[in-house]
């Protein structure tokens, strides 16, 4: 099988496309032929992302925290997506104790009602 092909002429949907574990798996699929959608909160490092990956990369600067804003990162995604890579997410090193509700609450926001948001607004 060649892998360089393997999906071409399929579309991902990749979150936290900016950050390191992000970059590098665009790289990868960009490799095997896919079709990227990239979504981040970083503007600058997304917009330089997608320039660096060339070729058929649509992106969006979103936070996926709503349903409302899951639905306007895809507006611009061309065709129906194949996968989602879901990597957005925060890590809070803090001391847990100090405010464990507070923590609890941003921390399950972002790195799990983010991916319900997201995966449904696909579909």
């Amino acid at each position: 099988m060649n892998t360089m092909s393997e999906y071409r002429g399929k579309r991902f949907v990749v979150t936290g496309a900016a950050g390191g574990i992000g970059r590098e798996t665009c790289a990868i699929l960009k490799e095997k032929g896919a079709s990227l959608h990239l979504i981040d909160v970083a503007e600058g490092p997304l917009r330089e992302r997608a320039g660096e990956l060339g070729g058929d990369v649509s992106w969006a600067v979103s936070t996926i925290d709503t349903p409302a804003a899951c639905r306007t990162a895809l507006e611009a995604v061309d065709g129906p997506v194949y996968g989602l890579i879901h990597l957005a997410g925060i890590f809070k090193p803090e001391d847990f104790n100090d405010r464990p509700e507070i923590v609890y609450d941003q921390v399950m926001a972002a790195n799990l009602h983010n991916a319900f948001h997201i995966s449904t607004a696909i579909v």
